[in-house]
């Protein structure tokens, strides 16, 4: 994927929406960077503004929030500061891969948790407490659910943080995609045991600043805040003012924006996918800017994606990356030319 997502031509793998240009950004916004701005300034737990802004955006305190250099940190820290060798960890399946990868690299011992397809992805509740040990110290998914953007419902996410509570667990949800639904749901931050982490790389276009965060109970925040020390130890802080400046005075346009990109292009994945049932399947996402191609035919996710790059310069993610073989991640942010080019050329390859 990093060697050849620049070659490609029709791009239909990257996860995160065409970016802002800063003029757009200043419109939106108002927000104009003072020529006297001080770029040696920074602030280890975050810029005053932002924390404001995320604690209203969350409804809580100061002491929940450790801002992050992207979701990835974010996520890092929160494994970093929970886990030790020996622990178990219990993640989502299908799930992005980083959200293994990383425990296992600390030395604990990742057991899969399956979001079936047939139950349209939805949280199997009594799966998971037969999965839960003395050692397990965390469970980790995604909501909206990456690879298939599908929302968890309320009630299942509330059934977790009982189940988190019983068994003295924690939970981590990346909430990377969450503002892609629409309507917008509330984050599942408050329920018991639930600890968040986002960023605004996905869908406000403003990714190249990477800015992430993490909101949990003070406790858990704290060693965060001191993990972060042995990371980035304080994150960009231009980056951070211009992301707090986006989510207090631009949130509204920005989301819009991604609605109108977002919108017409998934009705064109849909209409695509009900034509071509006898190839190809899916459960429809609630939100976000992917979904989870479920073909029908002999060949392993990660052939079918290299004779498509080779053939016809179209880039996929195979399901192979989120431990799926008959899949495909699709994204559906680019223009409708490309899309289009790009289903019709997997289309002709599963027909073959």
């Amino acid at each position: 994927m990093e060697s050849r997502a620049f070659q490609a031509k029709y791009n239909l793998a990257y996860s995160n929406i065409p970016g802002l240009s800063f003029e757009e950004f200043s419109q939106i916004t108002g927000y104009q960077l003072p020529s006297d701005f001080d770029l040696n300034k920074n602030e280890q737990k975050g810029s005053k503004m932002l924390t404001e802004v995320l604690c209203e955006n969350y409804e809580c305190e100061q002491s929940s929030v450790v801002t992050a250099t992207g979701g990835s940190e974010a996520n890092f820290l929160v494994f970093l500061s929970l886990l030790e060798a020996g622990d178990e960890v219990i993640v989502e399946q299908p799930g992005y891969e980083p959200l293994w990868k990383t425990p296992e690299a600390f030395g604990a011992h990742v057991g899969f948790w399956e979001r079936r397809f047939e139950d349209r992805y939805q949280l199997d509740l009594e799966t998971l407490k037969e999965m839960i040990t003395k050692k397990t110290k965390l469970i980790v998914l995604t909501n909206l659910h990456n690879p298939s953007g599908v929302l968890a419902k309320k009630e299942s996410l509330k059934g977790l943080s009982e189940i988190a509570q019983d068994h003295e667990v924690h939970v981590l949800i990346d909430e990377i995609f969450l503002d892609g639904a629409h309507p917008r749901p509330p984050s599942a931050f408050g329920y018991s045991n639930i600890i968040i982490s986002s960023s605004m790389t996905k869908v406000y276009g403003i990714g190249g600043l990477r800015t992430g965060w993490i909101i949990a109970e003070p406790e858990v925040a704290h060693r965060c805040q001191q993990a972060k020390a042995h990371t980035s130890v304080c994150s960009p802080y231009l980056s951070e003012m211009m992301t707090a400046y986006l989510l207090k005075y631009g949130r509204k346009q920005a989301l819009q924006r991604y609605q109108d990109i977002a919108h017409p292009n998934k009705k064109i994945v849909k209409t695509w996918v009900e034509d071509n049932k006898d190839i190809i399947d899916w459960v429809e996402p609630d939100g976000g800017i992917i979904c989870f191609l479920k073909y029908h035919k002999d060949i392993t996710s990660l052939e079918l994606c290299e004779r498509l790059f080779e053939k016809r310069n179209v880039l996929l993610v195979p399901g192979l990356c989120f431990n799926k073989y008959e899949f495909l991640r699709l994204s559906y942010v680019m223009d409708s030319e490309c899309i289009n080019f790009g289903l019709k050329s997997l289309k002709t390859f599963l027909e073959l």
